[in-house]
């Protein structure tokens, strides 16, 4: 038998978690499709309202729904996160869990599934949902408009104010970018089961203040004029390296970050079978 992972053994496990925690599930698809209805119907209300006293800001309407709808994925994903670890967070709930018969891998990587790719294709689905809402309910406030879904044919393109990403480097930024900030909370809630939104929230902003802090130091003793040369440094490209190139390596340094940290979580998470950490 293979005591490390077996898909027949991981499935019962999923299925076990959602049957026994369907309700919170319920909860929580609910406060998201309530979030993205109320930020996109808002927007575009104000849009529509905007037009009825003449000033046509359609165009960036699309736009402006990608964006926040981009931004409520990226707030709800790390409030996921922080709770990949919540069968565990009492004495009471972690003996059970860990008494469970299936590897700390399977149950490891059952958290992660359902609080990462579980997350993004609720999420993606609940966009659907949300939006048709958006559409039915400006469609009735204003019948002389032509209300119309969320399209991403602007989503990637040129230097303009139309779309959401200039160019292909930068979306895969953003991607690795939120990979590896969920990826901390993630790791945050395997040292603080309790309150992990908050207690990881707290620790990342000291540690970037200080990595902020050092960086300042640093540039100020390398350079004359600290932050003014430092700024012309790279304006001039003085490194020899093209902004979307250095984008383009942040974007790799971000998804191996992020992979470091689903690894280091899934060493601390299997602490927690010899270790009693309350």
């Amino acid at each position: 038998m293979n005591n490390t992972f077996d898909i027949n053994r991981f499935v019962l496990l999923l299925r076990k978690d959602i049957q026994e925690n369907w309700k919170k599930y319920l909860i929580r698809i609910l406060t998201i499709y309530g979030a993205l209805t109320l930020v996109t119907t808002w927007s575009a209300f104000l849009t529509y309202s905007e037009l009825e006293q003449g000033i046509n800001r359609l165009k960036y309407l699309n736009r402006d729904l990608i964006v926040f709808t981009a931004f409520v994925f990226f707030i709800f994903g790390c409030i996921s996160a922080s709770m990949a670890m919540e069968p565990i967070n009492s004495k009471t709930k972690r003996l059970v869990y860990l008494m469970n018969p299936s590897s700390s891998f399977e149950k490891y990587f059952s958290r992660w599934f359902i609080m990462t790719i579980g997350y993004m294709a609720v999420f993606f689905i609940l966009f659907w949902l949300s939006d048709a809402t958006r559409v039915l309910i400006c469609s009735i406030r204003f019948p002389d408009i032509d209300v119309q879904f969320i399209h991403f044919d602007k989503f990637i393109g040129k230097d303009s104010y139309d779309y959401v990403f200039n160019n292909m480097t930068r979306f895969t930024f953003s991607v690795g970018l939120f990979s590896f900030i969920q990826s901390l909370f993630i790791l945050g809630s395997t040292f603080w089961p309790k309150n992990s939104l908050v207690k990881t929230f707290s620790a990342g902003t000291i540690i970037f203040i200080t990595f902020l802090l050092v960086c300042w130091c640093v540039i100020s003793l390398l350079f004359e004029n600290g932050m003014d040369n430092f700024g012309n440094a790279l304006q001039q490209k003085t490194f020899g390296v093209q902004d979307t190139t250095i984008v383009g390596y942040m974007a790799i340094l971000c998804i191996i970050f992020a992979v470091v940290n689903w690894v280091l979580a899934f060493f601390r998470f299997r602490e927690s079978e010899v270790i009693k950490r309350l």
